[in-house]
């Protein structure tokens, strides 16, 4: 642990960073963000729907009223 934290650069030893990237007015590339965008839409989406028929909390209420209920 001692080595990897405290060698002189990430090319072990000559002291040379890699160039930085840019991504023009972003921080980080797109791919990186459409996994949580999408899940932050569903999620968004799931809450703003939940009083419809086919929502998830609707499907939920007739899985137990017909599992639990005599």
């Amino acid at each position: 642990m001692h080595r990897l934290w405290f060698r002189v650069g990430p090319a072990h030893g000559n002291g040379n960073w890699p160039k930085e990237q840019r991504l023009g007015r972003f921080e980080t590339h797109s791919w990186l963000l459409v996994p949580m965008v999408f899940t932050a839409l569903v999620s968004l989406g799931a809450g703003l729907f939940a009083g419809l028929p086919f929502s998830p909390l609707d499907w939920a209420a007739r899985v137990a009223n017909g599992e639990y209920l005599p």
